[in-house]
């Protein structure tokens, strides 16, 4: 193990300043099973979870995190929902609620309901001279 339950890295050959490949286990991720998951009611074995997972993980990895997302909306379709900051999943159609800072549900947070949330221009955005309306329809019909 790499210490306080990291996975262990594998030094890469030539070294070189290369960073080494990660040994995540036997399923190819380091996601485990969250502990107050009920039965998994998906439409996906659990080997199928599994792998998707460390697919999601590679693609995160090699920072293709269109593809990421991409697994994430294709697994919480079918019912299994990730927890990043916990490194934890389930497959019981239970969305994982925010977390307060005693690590409790948080009713007033932003909970995963399998969709994004509707596109909205940042206050912090450049101007634009365009139409933003178009800009605005077309990252919509991009998202669905």
């Amino acid at each position: 193990s790499g210490g306080y339950g990291r996975p262990q890295r594998r030094q890469g050959r030539g070294g070189g300043g290369r960073r080494g490949t990660v040994d995540f286990g036997p399923f190819g991720h380091d996601y485990n099973l969250s502990p107050d998951a009920g039965e998994n009611t998906s439409s996906y074995a659990e080997d199928e979870i599994h792998k998707l997972l460390a697919e999601r993980l590679q693609a995160k990895l090699a920072k293709n995190f269109r593809n990421a997302d991409d697994i994430q909306a294709e697994l919480i379709s079918k019912g299994v929902y990730v927890h990043d900051g916990q490194k934890q999943w389930r497959a019981d159609g239970v969305p994982f609620e925010t977390l307060n800072r005693n690590g409790e549900g948080d009713q007033g947070g932003r909970r995963m309901r399998g969709r994004r949330a509707a596109y909205v221009k940042s206050n912090h955005s450049d101007a634009f001279d365009g139409d933003e309306g178009e800009i605005i329809e077309a990252l919509q019909e991009r998202e669905r």
